[in-house]
C-alpha cells in the first residue's frame, strides 16, 4: 500500500463523515479530527513519526463501530495501510 492509497482512504472517510446524520455531530467531529491529523502529518511528511496516530484511530474505531460500521471499515483500512507502510 502506498501514500496514494492512504489519500484515497482519507477521501473516502471524508465522504463517510459528510454522510453522517446531522444529529451525530460527535461522530462527525471525531472523523474530521482523524482526517485533519492524517492530512497534516502527510503534508509535513511526518507519518512515520506519529506515535499516537494509530492509537487515536483505534480509539475512534471503538467509539464508532456500533453506530457507523461503514466509517469503521474505512478506519480499519487506514490502519492496515499505515501498517503496510511500516507506520
Amino acid at each position: 500500500m502506498s501514500e496514494q492509497d492512504l489519500r484515497e482512504l482519507i477521501e473516502r472517510l471524508r465522504r463517510e463523515a459528510a454522510a453522517l446524520p446531522g444529529s451525530d455531530e460527535d461522530a462527525r467531529a471525531r472523523l474530521e479530527s482523524v482526517i485533519d491529523d492524517l492530512e497534516a502529518r502527510m503534508a509535513d511528511d511526518e507519518l512515520s513519526n506519529a506515535p499516537g496516530l494509530r492509537a487515536a484511530i483505534q480509539d475512534n474505531i471503538h467509539q464508532l463501530e456500533a453506530r457507523h460500521p461503514d466509517a469503521t471499515t474505512v478506519l480499519n483500512n487506514i490502519m492496515m495501510t499505515l501498517a503496510n507502510m511500516g507506520i
